[in-house]
């Protein structure tokens, strides 16, 4: 993917994401970070609480973005800052 693609993926993320509260992060896998089965292109967004994350979830899941339908997965923090070895 290149440079503009990412940004294009981060921009439509975004604008969508914080419809649902106080979006805190966003990380898109990139090019050569593909791990625990996030692909390049997988999107993790963190929010401050689980109401809000849950209220993206649900937004977003199964939605179809640039062809493919949008899978959600809930991470809890624990794991997501200890398991997945890539910075935000």
């Amino acid at each position: 993917m290149t440079k503009e693609d990412f940004q294009a993926i981060f921009d439509d993320m975004e604008e969508e994401l914080v419809k649902h509260g106080d979006l805190e992060r966003i990380k898109i896998i990139r090019n050569s970070e593909e791990m625990v089965g996030a692909e390049v292109g997988s999107v993790f967004a963190v929010f401050p609480n689980e109401k809000e994350a849950e209220s993206a979830m649900r937004a977003l899941r199964g939605r179809i973005y640039d062809g493919r339908e949008i899978k959600v997965i809930f991470i809890p923090w624990e794991v997501y800052e200890n398991d997945l070895k890539f910075t935000l």
